[in-house]
């Protein structure tokens, strides 16, 4: 097979924002290779004629955000794909995703440097987005290890047509005043992070105090 001579990433802005260490990554690599060009785009089709020779050559790879479960229509087996966000029980092509191991200990030793004794964890269950799911399993899987408890926010089956964010809210100040503290919890995204902190402030819960909150992602928005 030729040398891939093209990388396409086809990423909607918020995803350029979210993934960007692994676009920064692909850029720095690209810089060292003079015969490898990196193309962005949010709009994926519009590239298709400008990449049908690369992929007819089989010098073209992809970079999608894994919304189609087999990659982008008529492209799966025919040019090389990585997804940054694919759901777990759909998904078909290699992901690229930090290893939640890593994540898991260096919140629990952080937690454990503030001398945190309860720990929870809270994250989005939709599974077009596993990430967050994915760490916190790593981080209860750490936390049991030294036999102690992960309080997990009980979200069920709750959907966004039947619970607002104002009802989320209310619900995670609930669920704060009966944890016991000092409690460190793992935000499974800093966009549930910031949930957190509104939630303590409802709830007249101390951050930091009776209250640690770890989130992923050190995005710029929050």
């Amino acid at each position: 097979m030729a040398s891939l001579c093209s990388i396409y990433i086809n990423l909607p802005q918020a995803g350029l924002l979210q993934y960007r260490l692994i676009v920064r990554g692909l850029l720095r690599e690209a810089e060292s290779h003079s015969n490898l060009k990196i193309n962005l785009s949010s709009f994926f089709f519009f590239l298709l004629e400008d990449m049908q020779a690369g992929i007819d050559q089989g010098r073209v790879g992809i970079l999608t955000e894994g919304g189609f479960p087999n990659g982008p229509p008529g492209l799966l087996g025919k040019v090389p794909m990585v997804a940054v966000r694919q759901p777990l029980d759909t998904g078909r092509l290699p992901r690229v995703l930090i290893d939640p191991g890593s994540v898991a200990e260096t919140a629990f030793a952080h937690f454990s440097q503030q001398g945190v004794t309860h720990f929870g964890v809270f994250h989005n269950l939709d599974p077009r987005e596993p990430e967050g799911l994915i760490r916190s399993e790593a981080f209860t899987e750490r936390v049991r290890k030294e036999k102690l408890h992960v309080h997990a926010f009980p979200n069920g089956p709750r959907c966004a047509e039947t619970w607002g964010f104002r009802k989320q809210i209310d619900d995670l100040a609930d669920w704060l005043r009966e944890l016991p503290a000092p409690c460190g919890i793992l935000a499974g995204d800093d966009e549930h992070g910031q949930r957190l902190l509104m939630a303590a402030a409802e709830a007249g819960v101390t951050v930091p105090g009776d209250m640690s909150v770890i989130s992923y992602g050190n995005d710029e928005l929050f």
